[in-house]
């Protein structure tokens, strides 16, 4: 072997070896972990280019150009990775997903991340979605009720986001052991009627459950929530019988966003919750891939045609306003 190549070939190797290691020393730094908030390869493959033209520099350059570039580099990883905290938009997600239901409501700046429901434990949907928008931290996530198309993604969601506060509604022992068995170590609130949560500029209070109805959809948290602005009804999947109880209750309803209740099933969307109810925008989420026929087209009749969005037909329904402005608006 001539000498001449031996030089090539240690630059070649120091080239190829020195990202796998780098990669392994830093996957065990939380802070100096890397996440894209995209899903477009070629932006992979323009990270690595640009990193391996930082480590050629490194071998070959003057010291004063590997600082500069260094610093370049490193700036344009943190930016990239922390694009969140300069988004301006406010912004309600109703998530389209295989199975179930989610709903994120999103502050601008990164200032506040409310998550209610998970959806079904399967596929990567959810997960992808929220690092797509470049979130780590889930200020609070709301479980409406124990089925597994509403908190099937929680204990993922735990183990994989800074998760901070987690609420339940009083009578769900299921999720409850659930959010033990992943030895959650931050706050668990059990909430019913009448409990009032306040983060930031969000405001939810709690209307129903107030009572063990001893069914898991029954005991659906149903939440008012304040957000930007404008108000929101997330009813979980309660049926006839809560519906009725909420509009004895409440005696009028008016929001901007409401949630219809139970994927839209013949069960629930019931007269006596509608007399009383008032809204700009109904969103049904059925899960793309439910295999119980949801929405149901009579159920669907029931709302304003001009007012009802379905995730069936819209995929994920999006609302966002400027920071500064008032109005959520639809955006398709």
């Amino acid at each position: 072997m001539s000498k001449m190549n031996v030089p090539n070939q240690l630059t070649v190797a120091r080239i190829i070896l020195t990202p796998i290691f780098l990669a392994i020393f830093l996957s065990n730094i939380k802070f100096a972990s890397i996440s894209f908030n995209t899903s477009i390869k070629i932006i992979y493959i323009l990270y690595y280019l640009c990193y391996l033209l930082l480590v050629r520099i490194f071998i070959k350059g003057r010291r004063k150009i590997k600082i500069i570039i260094s610093l370049l580099f490193l700036v344009l990883v943190v930016c990239w990775n922390n694009l969140i905290t300069i988004n301006i938009y406010d912004e309600i997600y109703f998530i389209d997903l295989p199975m179930g239901e989610a709903t994120l409501i999103k502050s601008a700046f990164d200032r506040c991340n409310i998550l209610i429901d998970t959806g079904e434990n399967q596929g990567d949907d959810l997960e992808l979605f929220l690092k797509k928008k470049g979130i780590k931290r889930l200020d609070y996530i709301y479980i409406t009720h124990s089925d597994s198309d509403h908190n099937g993604k929680l204990q993922m969601l735990i183990e994989n986001f800074k998760v901070k506060n987690v609420v339940l509604n009083k009578y769900d022992t299921i999720t409850k052991r659930l959010v033990q068995y992943t030895k959650y170590k931050n706050n668990l609130i059990m909430v019913k009627r009448g409990d009032i949560i306040n983060y930031r500029d969000i405001y939810v209070k709690i209307l129903l459950p107030d009572v063990d109805t001893k069914d898991t959809n029954n005991n659906s948290l149903v939440l008012y929530i304040k957000a930007f602005n404008s108000s929101l009804l997330l009813t979980g999947d309660i049926e006839s019988s809560q519906e009725s109880k909420l509009a004895n209750l409440e005696k009028k309803i008016k929001v901007n966003f409401f949630k219809v209740p139970h994927h839209g099933s013949l069960t629930s969307s019931t007269h006596n919750l509608l007399k009383v109810l008032e809204y700009d925008y109904a969103i049904c989420m059925s899960g793309y891939k439910n295999i119980f026929g949801f929405p149901n087209k009579n159920v669907v009749k029931r709302y304003d045609k001009n007012k009802i969005y379905l995730t069936s037909e819209k995929n994920t329904i999006i609302f966002r306003k400027l920071s500064y402005k008032k109005e959520l608006k639809y955006k398709i």
